[in-house]
């Protein structure tokens, strides 16, 4: 009984020597953009993933709390619980948060110098089922990372999952800038441009070297003034401007490296983009051009030229819910759609042209006598997720210009640009009618 006693007590004693071991911290993920602590240190880096995920269901399923190790066996699980005080990497609660989590934790070890000065956010921000006509979007998982500074001015950037070599020169390259902009106070964005081009220009092969030479002429042509990188305030029409000017060396490059002929290998090449040196010249070209901006203003749109459609969130827009509301009891409400930021810059209707674009304005006026919103697939998608109306398919082309709604219904009736416009009229005098219906007995 003495021999079973002392076992008994040996074995509660190893089990709380063992939880001592059980790693102390945990590094985790907090919620995209939220405000840094003005209290830490200048130094420090916000990591940010954003993927294709559905944000809907991402909203709905939160995090799961910090595990000493991974969920698939207990091998995996011992191999993370080693010493005590040793940081443990959350996983995201993205398709890519394993992979992007062991890099981390890898990197972290070579730079443990980083433990307290590195915050991580993960941002879903794919096509939900709303805006697929219903059905997940079979798109292939894409994932962008950006490191910015606790203003998330941007820092570096890398199409796809970074491993941890690529992710240790991002860090590398993101404290290179930031040092830049705190000695610098005065820094003006010409020399941080030049700057980095003579950093990145070496990394590339001729293409992409010629490329950003090119460029960086183009980029002075255009300076009017000095602008002090503080002041800097860009704008939607110069990121497409830079994606603009990269597209034909990044198709050449793709089209040498990969064997990519047409159209039909964009899958191919999207799955390729998983891995961050197939768009790595890429980055390394826009990056001179692009530190600095505010990412709060911009990530959209520097997603959007890389995936080629709108991000969208689980963010709410009650304003829009609560107007839409209001009018449906006694008018169709009609939405004019902008469906990407490059089309957001073209005029619609066609300003100029045949009888077509002609017929096309005048049905524009007949909407606009109608309770109106102009809208873009961020809110579009928000407003089908509040109101549980019936998904649309906007991935298909061409892209939806108007989309009607009617209190009798909960099926957005969708309008594109290669529809007949007398179908639009049509419609607008239907509802017109019904509308007059409905007021001639409260008269």
């Amino acid at each position: 009984m003495r021999f079973i006693a002392i076992s008994i007590s040996l074995l509660a004693a190893a089990q709380a020597f063992s939880q001592k071991l059980e790693p102390a911290t945990a590094l985790r993920w907090s919620k995209p953009f939220e405000a840094i602590s003005p209290t830490v240190n200048e130094s420090h880096l916000v990591l940010l993933v954003i993927t294709n995920d559905d944000p809907f269901q991402a909203e709905e399923h939160t995090p799961s709390p910090p595990k000493s190790g991974t969920e698939k066996s207990g091998t995996e699980k011992s191999d993370i619980k080693k010493s005590e005080g040793e940081l443990v990497i959350e996983e995201p609660p993205v398709w890519c948060g394993r992979l992007l989590a062991k890099a981390i934790g890898k990197a972290l070890k070579v730079r443990p110098d980083l433990n307290d000065n590195l915050s991580l956010q993960a941002l879903s921000a794919g096509l939900p089922p709303e805006l697929t006509a219903g059905v997940p979007s079979n798109q292939p998982a894409r994932a962008i990372v950006f490191l910015c500074d606790t203003q998330y001015r941007l820092l570096a950037l890398s199409v796809g999952v970074p491993d941890v070599d690529q992710l240790l020169q991002m860090i590398e390259d993101a404290q290179d800038v930031n040092q830049s902009l705190l000695l610098d106070p005065e820094l003006t964005h010409r020399d941080l441009v030049h700057a980095l081009a003579d950093r990145n220009q070496p990394r590339l092969a001729r293409l992409w070297r010629n490329t950003l030479h090119e460029i960086t002429l183009a980029f002075d042509a255009k300076l009017d003034k000095p602008i002090r990188v503080k002041d800097l305030d860009p704008t939607v029409e110069r990121v497409l401007e830079l994606d603009a000017a990269l597209k034909p060396a990044y198709e050449l490059d793709v089209r040498l490296r990969f064997g990519l002929n047409d159209a039909t290998d964009h899958r191919r090449l999207v799955i390729l983009e998983q891995h961050p040196q197939a768009r790595l010249a890429w980055c390394e070209a826009l990056t001179p051009f692009v530190a600095s901006f505010n990412m709060l203003d911009h990530w959209r749109g520097l997603v959007e030229t890389v995936w080629g459609f709108p991000p969208i969130t689980a963010e709410t827009d009650s304003e829009l819910q609560t107007w839409v509301t209001e009018q449906l009891p006694s008018n169709p409400v009609i939405l004019l759609i902008s469906p990407t930021q490059q089309a957001a810059l073209l005029p619609w209707p066609p300003a100029t042209g045949g009888k077509r674009n002609q017929a096309w304005k005048k049905v524009h006026e007949q909407a606009l006598a109608h309770p109106y919103r102009s809208v873009n697939y961020q809110q579009l998608a928000t407003l089908i997720h509040l109101r549980q109306l019936r998904p649309i398919d906007a991935v298909a082309s061409p892209p939806i210009r108007y989309i009607m709604l009617d209190r009798n219904t909960s099926t957005p009736a969708t309008i594109r640009e290669n529809d007949p416009p007398g179908r639009f009229a049509s419609m607008l005098n239907r509802s017109r009618l019904k509308t007059a219906e409905v007021e001639a007995p409260n008269r």
